[in-house]
């Protein structure tokens, strides 16, 4: 059976697709195909967090920060999506801390202390 010169380009260029989007993804620390968790946390301050910052649960990396807004309602207050991959349990009175995660970049990372 002989492929044609016009249906090799297609998977070609349907594969180098595939593979752009993915590394995209890759490099901004989202795994596709993982599924993950949504929370929303309403920050004051963020002091230098960034969007896809580092999630940390007892020195462990659970997720990563999705979008950071505005509130729309509220003009002093800022909304941070956070995307976890394991699946963690958060109490209510769980509390999610900024932490810095180096002294020399200044950039931030949201440490995980579970509640009881």
């Amino acid at each position: 059976m002989k492929i044609s010169r016009e249906l090799k380009i297609g998977i070609v260029a349907v594969v180098t697709i595939g593979i752009l989007i993915w590394g995209w993804n890759f490099l901004k620390g989202i795994n596709i195909f993982k599924t993950t968790d949504t929370y929303y946390v309403v920050y004051s301050d963020i002091k230098g967090l960034i969007e896809s910052g580092v999630v940390i649960l007892n020195g462990y990396k659970v997720g990563n920060v999705g979008k950071i807004n505005f509130d729309k309602d509220n003009a002093g207050r800022i909304v941070v999506q956070i995307k976890l991959e394991e699946k963690v349990q958060l109490p209510k009175n769980t509390v999610l801390l900024i932490k810095s995660s180096s002294i020399v970049s200044g950039i931030k990372d949201i440490k995980i202390i579970l509640g009881n």
